[in-house]
């Protein structure tokens, strides 16, 4: 089993990105919090390789990639995190992402997928469709219809659940793996008013970005972006981390790669909305890493960004930033969740653990 292929690619990817890079700046204006860092507020699971993190009614839950999943009732005062044993093996496998619906509890990750239906105490493994080597990346739940899930994997393949990931059946195509390219799929995003679209970000042979969507639940799809129309550059080395709507503008879709791109045209064109990055004196661009873009469903000024050395806010929609420096000794921030209603954002880091702030 290639197990975590696509987090090595990641750091190969890394490794190029910050090569010598020692000091950020921006075309963008950004106010820097430095002197903010107290604010951040630890929450543990330190030295975890952590990932994906997720908010679901009371619980907080953050998935790692080499020994599983944690979830924590944020609830509660002096609440500890409880550890959800899904695969009952000796050979423990790490968690790449998770949906919950009421007690049933849904995990993806290198072996397929896990199954609860009462809170994570039993737990059914499934992988009889993903094939030897499932390797799925990430999972997607409908805000339309929750009980309807979508998965994806490094091997050009997406599945659609209609009953909270007790059945799959593969709604993925041959375009995926036409021309001798290795697709390997890392995020999927729902549309948030139209039902049955859905849009899958990925990259081709481990370099090049492509993204697609569907119209009608998967069983056609459109490429959107093909692996030599980045709007980096063509033949660009990339990746597609985050996909995010705008919650009123129905054809504004923002991408989150080296830099954050949006488009207002449904995909056909895009332009630069952010990058905090920039060699003032090589006089060259340094990139990022943008995992997570959150949109206020509410407010679509208000949009929240993770990146490896910083999260950023804006609430005017991109005029003006701010940085949340990250706490002393945290380093390769990952994901974010957001609770917009309390003013407060979770951050996962690689190893550093968990941390929560207030906006």
């Amino acid at each position: 089993m290639k197990k975590f292929k696509h987090l090595l690619l990641i750091a190969f990817l890394f490794s190029i990105i910050w090569s010598g890079c020692s000091k950020d700046f921006s075309p963008f204006k950004i106010l820097h919090n430095d002197n903010r860092t107290e604010e951040w507020i630890s929450m543990g699971l330190n030295n975890k390789p952590l990932g994906r993190i997720r908010l679901f009614d009371n619980y907080l839950y953050v998935c790692a990639y080499d020994s599983g999943l944690f979830r924590i009732n944020i609830k509660k005062d002096k609440s500890e995190w409880e550890f959800l044993d899904f695969d009952k093996s000796k050979n423990k496998s790490g968690a790449a992402d998770v949906v919950v619906l009421n007690d049933s509890i849904v995990v993806c990750n290198d072996d397929g997928i896990y199954r609860s239906t009462d809170a994570g105490n039993l737990w059914q493994h499934i992988n009889n469709i993903f094939g030897s080597y499932p390797e799925l990346t990430t999972i997607e739940q409908s805000p339309h219809n929750h009980a309807i899930l979508f998965t994806c994997n490094s091997q050009g393949q997406i599945f659609r659940s209609v009953d909270f990931g007790k059945t799959w059946k593969e709604v993925s195509y041959s375009q995926f793996m036409g021309g001798g390219w290795t697709i390997v799929f890392e995020t999927l995003r729902f549309h948030p008013k139209r039902i049955n679209e859905i849009w899958a970000g990925s990259t081709s042979n481990g370099e090049y970005p492509m993204l697609f969507k569907t119209k009608n639940s998967g069983k056609t799809w459109d490429m959107v972006m093909e692996w030599d129309q980045s709007p980096e550059g063509k033949y660009s080395l990339d990746y597609i981390f985050s996909i995010a709507f705008d919650p009123v503008q129905d054809s504004t879709i923002y991408l989150g790669m080296r830099k954050v791109w949006k488009s207002t045209d449904n995909g056909s064109t895009w332009e630069e909305f952010f990058n905090a990055y920039t060699d003032s004196l090589l006089k060259n661009e340094v990139y990022g890493v943008y995992f997570g873009i959150e949109v206020n469903p509410t407010d679509n000024k208000e949009i929240l960004i993770s990146e490896k050395r910083g999260v950023y806010y804006t609430s005017d929609g991109g005029q003006i930033w701010r940085k949340y420096s990250p706490a002393e000794g945290a380093e390769n921030l990952e994901y974010i969740a957001v609770n917009w209603q309390k003013r407060i954002f979770f951050l996962s880091t690689f190893t550093k653990g968990v941390y929560k702030h207030y906006l």
